[in-house]
């Protein structure tokens, strides 16, 4: 977590807002107060805006609490209940619509999360043959067909991806551990409703991703969701070393937990001082330079499928962004410059508009391409 943390990716505040919904949803269904109804809307709404799954999570928690409560807690009023989940409902509501608002003005569709403005497009055009846009226009118009590049790999995700995306996630050591905890839970007649909370957002969640994608980054809500299943497998294991291991032993044990815990902060902090996505930088630092050589009257404007870190750091306009409407690789022109990595390339080295700039940043991997048109 703390190493997903230091990029800069999103999966940390859905992860955050996942784990507090999941908390003031327990609290307003069992004793309603006004404050968790506030803290519930607000959690369940920006983790729409968060993520675009979100919306799913944070509706069913919204939608769960008068029937959580009915079933599995005896709330003081149902109807001071009714007034702080409506409190709830306002509070959401208001955290999510100035996402959708910004996502309207820029591109035309009402989504709380820009990534979803292309699949809606593709969505529109799949079904009703063109896109039925009613706000502004987005910042570039196609010139061909809408397609959906983000997602390259998605034809070869397979169960098995997602099953070992799922444990990795879930950090392979606590997920042994949570499982340790559950059996025991169950054991000694400790397991709680509450239990069922976290096991329904875990398997709403492992659904949404095994029919979307997925990638192991994903699944991190795991950890802190199945924290109290983890440290109860990790109490029992310790009781276990206190009863059958020899008192001189116990010096060794402490010793392979020091080194386990600096293992997880090593690779935790690692992303913050390691030299991937240098390329990407180096990319974008030269496209930017090459933009205030050759167009210093204005911005240049790149077509850069897929490599929205090298569209940051170029400064340049992005035509498909997230917030504006994907294009097509093969018939797409309105730009200065086109980017792509090697591995998803999506045909443009067969353009024969295009022709590839030699000599760039970290050019076996990523690709530049110009107009032929366009002069040097």
């Amino acid at each position: 977590m703390v190493r997903f943390a230091c990029a800069p990716l999103i999966d940390s505040a859905s992860i955050f807002l996942v784990t507090a919904g999941v908390l003031f949803f327990l609290r307003l269904s069992e004793k309603p107060t006004v404050k968790d109804g506030v803290l519930l809307g607000l959690s369940a709404g920006l983790l729409a805006a968060a993520r675009g799954e979100g919306f799913i999570i944070s509706t069913a928690l919204f939608l769960g609490v008068p029937l959580y409560a009915g079933l599995f807690k005896a709330p003081v009023s149902w109807r001071k209940l009714a007034g702080c989940w409506l409190i709830a409902l306002f509070c959401m509501l208001a955290a999510v619509s100035p996402f959708c608002a910004m996502n309207y003005s820029k591109s035309g569709y009402f989504v709380q999360d820009a990534r979803l403005i292309g699949i809606t497009e593709n969505m529109l055009v799949r079904f009703f043959g063109q896109p039925q846009k009613k706000g502004q226009a987005a910042t570039t118009q196609p010139t061909g067909g809408f397609v959906s590049y983000s997602n390259d790999l998605s034809e070869k995700k397979t169960i098995s991806h997602d099953i070992s995306s799922f444990i990795r996630g879930s950090y392979e050591l606590y997920f042994m551990l949570a499982l340790v905890g559950i059996v025991l839970m169950f054991r000694n007649k400790r397991w709680k409703s509450d239990y069922l909370l976290f096991a329904g957002v875990a398997i709403l969640q492992c659904l949404i991703y095994m029919v979307t994608i997925s990638a192991l980054r994903y699944y991190l809500f795991m950890i802190p969701l199945f924290m109290m299943f983890t440290v109860t497998g990790a109490d029992w294991v310790r009781q276990q070393v206190i009863k059958y291991v020899p008192g001189k032993l116990h010096i060794l044990c402490a010793i392979g937990c020091a080194v386990l815990l600096a293992g997880q902060i090593a690779n935790g902090v690692s992303r913050a001082f390691s030299s991937k996505g240098k390329d990407f930088q180096a990319a974008g630092k030269w496209i930017k330079e090459y933009g205030e050589k050759k167009f210093p009257d204005r911005k240049l404007i790149i077509f850069a499928p897929g490599m929205t870190e090298t569209a940051y750091w170029s400064g340049a306009i992005h035509t498909d962004g997230y917030e504006n409407v994907q294009h097509d690789p093969a018939t797409f022109k309105d730009f200065d410059l086109a980017v792509v990595h090697r591995k998803r390339s999506h045909g443009m080295e067969n353009r024969t508009d295009l022709e590839r700039i030699p000599n760039t940043p970290h050019s076996k991997n990523i690709w530049i391409f110009k107009v032929k048109k366009q002069e040097e």
